[in-house]
C-alpha cells in the first residue's frame, strides 16, 4: 500500500534526491523552500558550481552515482527516499535502485520537462 496524500507520502520519506534542473525548477517557484524538514541531495556534475544558488537549509550538492547516494544516505541512518526528476530517476531505475514509483503530474507548472522512461530498459 502507498498512501496516496502527499502530506502522508512526505512524512513517509526521510529524504530527497533530485536532479540539478528539478531542484533549480522548485526554488524557482513562488513559495519558500518546501523540503526544510527534509535531507535533500542535489546530484549534480559541478557541485562547487558558481552558477549554483545558496543551498537552502538541509540542502547538499554532489557529484556521485545513484549507487554513491544511497549508500551514503543508508550510512547516515536513512532508509526512504524520494528521487524526483526525470533523469535522475531514469538513473536510479537504470542502476536498480527504485523500489516503488509512483507518479504524478503537474501540467505546464514545470515546463515540458524530462521524459522519464526515454531509454530505460
Amino acid at each position: 500500500f502507498f498512501p496516496l496524500d502527499f502530506d502522508t507520502f512526505f512524512a513517509s520519506i526521510d529524504a530527497l534526491i533530485l536532479g540539478r534542473n528539478t531542484f533549480l525548477k522548485v526554488l524557482s517557484l513562488p513559495v519558500p523552500w518546501p523540503y526544510s524538514t527534509k535531507t535533500v541531495t542535489v546530484l549534480t556534475s559541478n557541485p562547487t558550481s558558481a552558477a549554483l544558488p545558496p543551498a537552502p537549509p538541509n540542502t547538499s550538492f554532489r557529484n556521485e552515482t545513484p549507487a554513491d547516494a544511497v549508500a551514503r544516505l543508508a550510512a547516515a541512518g536513512f532508509s526512504h527516499a524520494w528521487v524526483d526528476g526525470g533523469a535522475t530517476v531514469r538513473a536510479f531505475m537504470e542502476a536498480r535502485l527504485v523500489d516503488r514509483v509512483v507518479l504524478t503530474t503537474v501540467p505546464r507548472v514545470l515546463g515540458r520537462g524530462v521524459p522519464l522512461f526515454a531509454g530505460v530498459g
